[in-house]
């Protein structure tokens, strides 16, 4: 039941978020990111957020913004969730989308 609950704040954390990021702050560094997988600690104290950006040039740039950003996006959500504790956020650039591309391209050329 509990492992239910945990889903479910991060599914719900991550909606917001992606809201939050992408409708009330300001920063164009952050205009094309995509907030990919949420994990949040059984005892709500921290959250590790996932996401992407168009430019993986740039991915230092946004995580310096996003963390910058991160007690303003507490903020928020404590405002939307109805959470007894609202954890310290922790943003990191996601590379699965990366690597999957990769051993794609792996198969693909191991089929010619």
């Amino acid at each position: 039941m509990e492992n239910n609950k945990i889903k479910r704040i991060n599914s719900d954390i991550q909606k917001t978020i992606s809201l939050i990021v992408n409708q009330k702050i300001k920063n164009k560094n952050l205009k094309y990111i995509t907030i990919t997988d949420v994990d949040t600690s059984r005892d709500l104290s921290y959250c590790k957020i996932y996401f992407t950006c168009l430019n993986k040039d740039d991915r230092n740039i946004v995580i310096k913004s996003l963390n910058k950003s991160s007690p303003y996006i507490r903020h928020e959500l404590s405002k939307e969730l109805q959470l007894r504790k609202i954890p310290e956020l922790k943003f990191i650039y996601d590379t699965l989308i990366e690597y999957e591309y990769h051993i794609d391209k792996v198969i693909e050329n191991a089929n010619k």
